[in-house]
């Protein structure tokens, strides 16, 4: 089975850093027989960290609202098997912890009931 790493839109530059870090660990093994293995170099170029939303012009444009319970709990209905196939990508994840997991899981509930 292969490994799986993803990148959450809201937590881009944590997840940026821990697959870099994934990265640069799993070469550096590779090329353990290198005179300089035990710098581990970035694998994945790096980027500034942006401190505002880049697709806030995209947010700021009233798409349309869920404004009832009575419409939330109609678009879990409707999206169920999108939300848990998410929720299975984030679990085989393998730079995400388990805080990651519950704070998924405890977003999709609190929307959801």
């Amino acid at each position: 089975e292969k490994e799986l790493m993803v990148l959450r839109h809201d937590h881009m530059w944590d997840d940026w850093v821990q697959i870099n870090k994934l990265l640069s660990s799993s070469s550096n093994a590779e090329n353990n027989n290198d005179s300089n293995s035990n710098v581990v170099a970035a694998v994945v170029p790096p980027f500034r960290e942006i401190h505002r939303n880049v697709s806030s012009g995209y947010l700021m444009k009233k798409r349309w609202d869920v404004e009832t319970r009575e419409e939330r709990l109609w678009l879990c209905m409707l999206l169920h098997e999108e939300i848990r196939t998410y929720l299975m990508i984030l679990r085989r994840a393998i730079n995400l912890g388990e805080s990651d997991l519950l704070e998924a899981a405890s977003d999709v509930n609190d929307m959801c009931k």
